[in-house]
């Protein structure tokens, strides 16, 4: 697709003028991702042993007031995203990491975000340290119409469980869209975790075949926290995703965010040098110059400076909540991600 020269002349949705001599207007949405690094309440749950240090006697001693700055420091970023280009925020965001339905609702609430009207997608998974992923909308551009969870299943070990894949379908600005967030398993225990995260990746396939046994050439976003680059095995090959449009194929994926690897960028530090697990991937109908439809415009990581530790051995890295179990008041370790997708307007 041809490199676009835009100008932003209308507030609603927003919309832009690609071509002066054409006078084609497109208006944009925005569709975000972002991990929230343990956004746990501070109450202890009994059913829930990994929210045992996120209380106030546990290791982050973790208080009421320690609890709603993290919610206005995270509803800050929140209220920010994407507004160069879409004044009203994302239609969809994706989160990782949240201990339960009550962090999202008072997430929501907080005064920074409470005008934006977000709902909420939520179900308890099985992770075993309580964490879920989830989806937050804006019911002005997005209208839902069901959701579900899409188990990750070793058949190896059926005792091993992790973090399902959130499906979710719906009507963004008019046009049937499904979205699935994950939170891939960790890189914890090595290579033998290389296999996990394509299990995962599988397990991401079997919704795409379920969508399109009914759907023909559905639209189809995939985001999450996968724990891996672009470039690894579970995204380039088992989800086949690829680095340039061109090479995508009816029922594959475009990857946005490979190219921006490429050139040194990334969303996390982990183990020292920088990674871009934090992806959003469109399906191949959002590809292409025929704009009468929804299509994929751009991509960014959302790296502003005041998400930036400024200080300190840490400097240059994402501000998180803690340094070790020591409170410094951060928003998380991971930078949050955008896509912009447009259709023309008349």
């Amino acid at each position: 697709m041809k490199r676009l020269s835009i100008t932003l002349f209308i507030a609603f949705f927003c919309a832009l003028n690609i071509s002066a001599q054409n006078n084609r207007n497109f208006g944009v949405f925005s569709v975000a991702f972002y991990n929230v690094e343990n956004l746990f309440d501070y109450e202890d749950d009994p059913d829930n042993p990994g929210d045992d240090d996120f209380t106030p006697t546990g290791a982050y001693n973790w208080t009421p007031a320690k609890y709603e700055r993290k919610l206005d420091n995270l509803a800050r970023v929140i209220s920010r995203l994407g507004r160069e280009h879409t004044p009203m925020g994302p239609a969809i965001i994706g989160v990782a990491e949240v201990e339960n339905r009550r962090v999202l609702e008072d997430l929501v609430a907080r005064p920074a975000i409470e005008n934006m009207g977000l709902s909420i997608v939520h179900k308890d998974s099985r992770d075993r340290r309580g964490i879920d992923v989830a989806f937050l909308y804006n019911p002005r551009l997005f209208t839902l119409d069901n959701y579900r969870l899409q188990p990750v299943e070793d058949p190896e070990n059926p005792r091993w469980v992790t973090r399902e894949i959130m499906v979710m379908s719906g009507f963004l600005a008019g046009e049937r869209v499904h979205t699935m967030v994950a939170h891939w398993p960790s890189r914890r225990g090595g290579i033998s975790s290389d296999r996990l995260r394509e299990l995962a990746a599988k397990a991401v396939i079997q919704v795409i075949d379920s969508i399109s046994a009914i759907e023909s050439n559905p639209k189809i976003i995939f985001m999450g926290d996968l724990n891996d680059d672009p470039g690894d095995r579970s995204i380039a090959v088992v989800l086949n995703a690829k680095r340039h449009q061109r090479e995508v194929e009816p029922g594959g994926f475009f990857n946005p965010f490979w190219n921006m690897h490429a050139q040194g960028l990334g969303t996390l530090v982990f183990q020292g040098r920088w990674n871009l697990f934090d992806q959003i991937m469109v399906s191949y109908p959002f590809l292409g110059d025929d704009f009468s439809s929804l299509k994929f415009w751009r991509a960014e990581i959302f790296n502003r400076d005041f998400l930036v530790q400024q200080t300190g051995r840490n400097r240059g890295v994402p501000h998180r909540s803690f340094e070790g179990n020591t409170w410094i008041d951060g928003y998380s370790d991971h930078f949050p991600v955008l896509i912009y997708l447009i259709r023309e307007v008349q």
